[in-house]
């Protein structure tokens, strides 16, 4: 009985002591099952990070890959945080002449820019980085290390690393694209003072060659008049040379003087209204003593009715002479020139059409450029400056009109030109086919 008494405390301690190991161990399995939550978790995150890792590992191969790109390429590539630079490429370290471990130590990236350029920069790259729209593409200088300037072309983007913007810029160095386009510039204003010099000696000698050239003329004609006295055949042949050369050299002296008024601008038209039949048919008349020496038929296909329009009547005879000159003088013996005009739509249109010998077709699109000579040897046949179709040219446009060539070789050409029947106000003529090249 007094043994049962001992026993059965014992066991209520003992069962006491295996319910508070339980609990215990029932606490432990919590605690170990918390431990497993948080492991996972820790794993997890853990492999997050290492494919991040590989991640920003391969981006930063594919950036490597860009820069070294870019240098080969020759184009500067580098990265600044909005003062400092953290990133640049071996072609710029080339063209700064600073190492990379210089460039990224430099306290502000604007320390490679000189004064004069220094505050456009810093406001263009504030402003970047605050989102505004400011231009991506642009020309600046830096100074070399060595202490020379260098221009750059620079492309520039924002770009956002973590949470931070930064500018990536892509330069070329344009040091030598500049020097050429300040050399050609020196050379176009040269070439501008030479022209204006040329322009100028042109005008005063056709000036002055007009005296002497008027007494030529006036004396010949005098003798050919026999003023002075009669004159043996032989006599009035030389004269009428003298005659006919005098008059081929008033006619350059005036295409001279033509294309110095041209190139100053000074030639203005004296618009009225006139007939255009009436004054092509006046022209083609004059020209009927050449025909009949070259023994070329001259031909004319003119409208009945006149064909009224605002023009200089002098300078349109001007543009019909030379042309007609041109047929004349490219038409052998036996054959035509015809003129023929008539209204097309808003226009009149004037051909005059030869059955010479016609122009190749690599010629055509310079026949009216300045001094152009089909056939620019020393010992031409037809003589002539090469002024004419650039004159007649200047001055048809400044009607309103156009002119124009079709020509084949050994079947004629026809040149023609419109003017414009509407009540157009006529322009000064222009001088743009007489720029200098």
């Amino acid at each position: 009985m007094a043994n049962e008494q001992g026993i059965d405390p014992q066991i209520t301690r003992l069962r006491g002591e295996l319910r508070e190991a339980t609990l215990k161990l029932d606490a432990a399995k919590r605690e170990a099952d918390r431990l497993k939550v948080l492991l996972a978790r820790a794993q997890k995150r853990l492999a997050e990070r290492a494919l991040g890792e590989e991640a920003i590992s391969e981006e930063n191969a594919v950036y490597k890959a860009i820069f070294e790109a870019q240098s080969d390429l020759g184009e500067g590539f580098f990265i600044v945080d909005g003062r400092k630079i953290v990133q640049v490429n071996e072609a710029f370290t080339r063209m700064s002449g600073f190492s990379h471990d210089e460039l990224t130590a430099l306290p502000a990236f604007f320390d490679l820019v000189p004064e004069d350029a220094r505050t456009i920069l810093q406001v263009r790259m504030a402003e970047r980085l605050q989102g505004s729209q400011v231009h991506d593409h642009y020309e600046t200088v830096i100074v070399h290390k060595a202490g020379h300037r260098v221009d750059l072309e620079v492309a520039v983007k924002v770009i956002h690393l973590g949470n931070a913007p930064r500018i990536l810029a892509i330069a070329r160095d344009i040091t030598g694209r500049k020097r050429m386009e300040a050399a050609l510039h020196a050379q176009n204003v040269r070439l501008q003072e030479l022209d204006a010099l040329k322009s100028s000696f042109i005008s005063t000698v056709s000036h002055e060659l007009r005296t002497p050239l008027a007494t030529i003329l006036g004396y010949a004609e005098f003798l050919e008049e026999q003023i002075g006295g009669s004159l043996s055949l032989d006599q009035r042949t030389y004269v009428s040379q003298i005659l006919m050369g005098a008059k081929r050299l008033e006619g350059l002296v005036d295409d001279l003087l033509d294309f110095a008024r041209l190139e100053s601008g000074a030639l203005r038209l004296n618009c009225q209204e006139a007939d255009l039949v009436n004054k092509v048919r006046e022209v083609a008349v004059s020209f009927a003593p050449l025909a009949q020496a070259k023994g070329v038929t001259l031909q004319m296909q003119l409208p009945d009715l006149p064909l009224t329009l605002r023009m200089d009547g002098l300078r349109i005879a001007q543009v019909l002479s030379n042309l007609i000159a041109n047929a004349f003088k490219f038409t052998p013996t036996g054959g035509q020139v015809a003129l023929m005009v008539h209204a097309k739509e808003n226009e009149a249109c004037v051909e005059v059409e030869d059955s010479g010998i016609g122009i190749s077709r690599e010629h055509l699109p310079y026949l009216f450029e300045r001094f152009y000579q089909v056939d620019p040897s020393t010992t031409r046949v037809h003589g002539g400056a090469g002024l004419g179709l650039p004159i007649s040219k200047a001055l048809v446009e400044a009607h309103g009109g156009r002119i124009g060539v079709d020509s084949k070789v050994n079947e004629g050409s026809c040149f023609w030109f419109t003017l414009p029947l509407s009540r157009f106000t006529p322009q000064a003529p222009s001088n743009d086919g007489f720029r200098s090249i």
